[in-house]
């Protein structure tokens, strides 16, 4: 039986610059801290090759292919399936919609977005799709998990499984509440709502999950959560 995995405490604080000072924070992921490392790294590119990509001078080569290497590293830590599926842009707000936008030309009136309220980014792409295309939102609201604790509050597949019919095209939650910190168990509710879904005859279900606050802490893998396509 292979020895248990300890996390070195003090090793793991020590690469991170901004905890020298000995603050503790306690940020969403808006805050979150990053290693020396990556540091050095961005220093490294913007100092010696932030040049245009895709053309044939050396410097331009040498960029070109540093971001390649960073779409197979992100590929590698989703755990996703070919760089095809991997695409960076400026915030999560921004990607959303353009993944929205993306996604317009075969939404049709009356399907049905199901979306959590916690994060404007993941639900606000899809309401304005909604509004432009006639979809319906409904809305899976968190539900409290303790009844002596205010702050317990968690999205639960038992609230979701009833909002999902015939006509359910996309449901949007966030993998972690940034307000409340609360996980959700990501591969046991999207088992739950395809099957569901596939029961009352929708045709076709894509899912969107923010994990802005998540992948600072825990490990995602798209294949699991059966995201992907």
């Amino acid at each position: 039986m292979a020895a248990p995995h300890i996390l070195d405490v003090d090793f793991a604080r020590s690469q991170f610059p901004a905890l020298k000072a000995g603050f503790i924070f306690a940020d969403n992921a808006g805050g979150s801290q990053v290693t020396q490392s990556a540091i050095d790294l961005i220093v490294d590119y913007l100092t010696n090759t932030n040049a245009q990509l895709g053309a044939d001078y050396s410097v331009s080569a040498v960029s070109t292919k540093r971001v390649e290497s960073a779409a197979e590293e992100a590929r590698t830590l989703f755990n996703a399936e070919s760089n095809s599926e991997i695409a960076f842009g400026p915030s999560s707000t921004s990607n959303l919609e353009n993944l929205a936008r993306g996604l317009e030309p075969d939404i049709q009136p009356g399907d049905e977005f199901i979306v959590t309220g916690e994060h404007e980014a993941n639900c606000g792409a899809w309401k304005k799709l909604a509004a432009r295309r006639g979809a319906v939102v409904k809305y899976w609201h968190s539900t409290p998990t303790h009844p002596n604790n205010p702050y317990s509050f968690s999205l639960k597949v038992e609230d979701l499984l009833p909002l999902i019919t015939a006509k359910t095209r996309i449901v949007a939650f966030t993998a972690t509440s940034n307000l409340l910190g609360s996980v959700v168990p990501v591969q046991e509710i999207t088992r739950a709502l395809r099957a569901d879904a596939a029961a009352k005859g929708a045709k076709k279900v894509e899912v969107s999950i923010d994990c802005v606050a998540y992948a600072p802490h825990r490990r995602m893998d798209v294949k699991a959560w059966d995201i992907v396509g």
